[in-house]
């Protein structure tokens, strides 16, 4: 640490303040096999003004975030994002008044097998400037079976409203 300047704290104390993120989303279908959804989230912080959000309220920072899913069969998946949008200083501008909007876009795809799900996302995570792309894969693994008591998912009454929602769309 004597070489780069940093110190070492031994006895700290690290505060975390509330972080608030609300969403909104819709499936939209577009066929019996395909469907879109679309969703908008406000991912706000109360840590005080962070520099580049584009919303800066005294304590309050909001970075809102985008994104579409479109899913085939209930099966293939295809996402795409915006996210991190930030107000920064133009290159361009050797008066250093002017700002531009930069945000960081993702795509991803998904399969879901039975209770397995497989995910990939790629993305930038430097902006646009001079990006730096990340890829990153998740695995998911559903421990809740039909029937099963293990856990607070009620499987078969999720199962029946989903038989009763398509018995509807089907008399339209």
């Amino acid at each position: 640490m004597a070489q780069t300047g940093n110190e070492i704290v031994s006895k700290s104390t690290e505060v975390n303040t509330p972080r608030i993120i609300l969403g909104a989303g819709r499936h939209f279908p577009i066929d019996k096999k395909m469907n879109l959804l679309v969703e908008a989230n406000l991912d706000m912080t109360t840590d005080g003004k962070r520099y580049g959000n584009l919303v800066n309220a005294g304590p309050l920072s909001i970075d809102p975030r985008l994104g579409l899913e479109l899913g085939y069969n209930n099966l293939f998946y295809l996402r795409g994002g915006l996210g991190n949008f930030q107000r920064v200083l133009n290159d361009n501008d050797s008066t250093n008044t002017q700002k531009r909007t930069l945000f960081q876009p993702t795509l991803g795809v998904g399969v879901k097998l039975k209770s397995l799900t497989i995910d990939y996302s790629f993305s930038s995570l430097n902006l646009q400037g001079s990006p730096l792309y990340s890829h990153f894969v998740s695995l998911k693994l559903a421990l809740n079976k039909k029937g099963s008591t293990f856990g607070i998912a009620n499987t078969d009454v999720d199962d029946r409203a989903k038989e009763i929602n398509k018995n509807l769309n089907n008399k339209k």
